[in-house]
């Protein structure tokens, strides 16, 4: 409305003005409710995000920004990974576990607990190392299987390629587990005593240690001074450690004899299996140079003792005892017991002290890494990334009865247990950087994600 010279009131102005600005405010309120909704949902990748700000081609990053980031805890891991029942296909993530299930590091810290995994058919979880030297290239290709709890990317080397695509599934390796069967210590990726060998006689086969009988045989000779109960042992702690008895040398009647003495000493990379040979020299041969790139992570060889399946099952792991180990298909990163927990020694770069060091920082697959894939136990499926179609080992034991047995992914998909005397196919596991850069990609099969190395060999 206009005022006798034809202006607009000023009252009017003022009303617009004033509705202008509620509804500006409406509108900004409910953009601030929705952005604050958005920054709820996904506050956990955010975080991630974070600390790669600025690291736009950064491997961590990628895997995210490439794909729709979903809360793992809404589908049953027990089952296999199948799109058409809503159990999975794609990247999600987990919180780790709280109380006596957080992981630790050699300082009694936490370790970083949220794990990203992908999970189903998906594909563009792909990697491809290209390692340049001036004897040539060599290129390797990779499945992202999850984030590690340090932050590391855990992945599954699947062959070597001559083009520039991955579409590969055998990495070329195949070993048994081990050489022996009839003895608990046989599940481990590394173990300590063997009471029994082939031949069904004691024996301990430690690099040419020779072990007393000390599981069946009374407590040594005490040596002055020492208290009768001083002598200790455990069985469970002999077969799945690795010990050699000190000893103190007295003389009586002029004839030198042999006391153990009451601590034992703990060696490092004793009793290897089989497969972590193969394991150790694949990486010795092929991506030892790369050790600026690589990240130290737990590969967990849980041999926490399970529940017991019926009255012909006992529950200590040693000699030739029916055993389980855990209920292996408990869908928990988890790795329980510490001295499971296979990591990079001290001696080389890593931080582990302890008898379950590594002298490579690699490993194999888990039965957890298999099931948060999308494999099951006993039930085929044929539509997850981690089926090689063909049967490969993972480092999980399963249980001893007569013979010990090891979970592996057969080629229908499906984990199943096996003696470790049998041949199987070989896939290592090897962790690296999150914040490695990638030169170019999408992570699919076609187009993987590209990391260039230039090394001096």
């Amino acid at each position: 409305m206009k005022n006798k010279r034809g202006f607009i009131s000023m009252t009017l102005v003022y009303s617009f003005l004033t509705l202008f600005l509620f509804i500006m405010a409406a509108i900004m309120l409910s953009q601030r409710e929705k952005t604050n909704y958005i920054n709820y949902i996904n506050d956990k990748v955010s975080e991630d995000m974070e600390n790669f700000k600025g690291k736009s081609s950064t491997l961590m990053k990628r895997i995210i920004e490439d794909n729709t980031v979903t809360d793992g805890s809404i589908f049953s891991i027990g089952s296999i990974a199948n799109n058409a029942i809503g159990n999975g296909n794609g990247l999600y993530y987990i919180e780790g576990g709280t109380g006596d299930n957080v992981v630790t590091d050699e300082n009694n810290d936490k370790v970083g607990s949220r794990i990203y995994f992908f999970r189903g058919q998906v594909s563009n979880n792909n990697v491809m190392i290209s390692k340049i030297s001036s004897g040539g290239t060599k290129k390797y290709c990779f499945k992202i299987i999850r984030t590690n709890e340090n932050g590391g990317i855990r992945m599954m080397f699947v062959g070597e390629t001559t083009s520039n695509q991955c579409n590969v599934t055998n990495s070329g390796l195949s070993s048994k587990y081990d050489l022996y069967d009839n003895d608990n210590a046989f599940v481990g990726y590394m173990h300590g005593k063997a009471e029994k060998l082939l031949n069904g006689a004691p024996a301990s086969i430690s690099n040419g240690h020779i072990f007393q009988n000390r599981l069946n045989a009374n407590p040594p000779t005490l040596l002055p001074g020492e208290e009768e109960n001083s002598y200790k042992h455990t069985r469970y702690e002999d077969t799945h450690n690795f010990y050699t008895h000190d000893l103190d040398m007295v003389s009586s009647d002029s004839t030198p004899k042999y006391f153990f003495k009451y601590n034992y000493t703990l060696e490092y990379n004793d009793n290897e299996s089989e497969v972590k040979k193969i394991v150790d020299n694949w990486y010795a041969d092929n991506l030892a140079s790369l050790g600026n790139v690589m990240s130290d992570a737990y590969y967990c060889n849980d041999r926490s003792i399970g529940f017991v399946l019926s009255e012909n099952y006992d529950d200590n792991g040693y000699s030739d005892i029916a055993t389980t180990y855990g209920n292996r298909l408990s869908y928990s990163f988890i790795c329980k017991n510490e001295q499971d927990r296979f990591s990079l020694s001290i001696y080389n770069g890593g931080y582990n002290t302890a008898i379950n060091s590594l002298i490579y920082p690699v490993g194999l697959p888990t039965a957890s890494d298999i099931a948060f894939a999308g494999g099951a136990g006993y039930e085929d499926n044929n539509n997850y990334y981690l089926n090689m179609n063909r049967s490969y080992w993972t480092m999980t034991p399963e249980s001893f009865n007569t013979t010990a047995r090891v979970l592996y992914v057969n080629a229908s998909g499906k984990i199943l247990g096996d003696t470790p005397t049998e041949s199987k196919s070989v896939f290592p596991v090897i962790s690296i950087r999150p914040d490695i850069i990638v030169k170019t990609g999408k992570g699919t099969n076609a187009d993987p994600y590209l990391i260039e190395i230039s090394v001096q060999e």
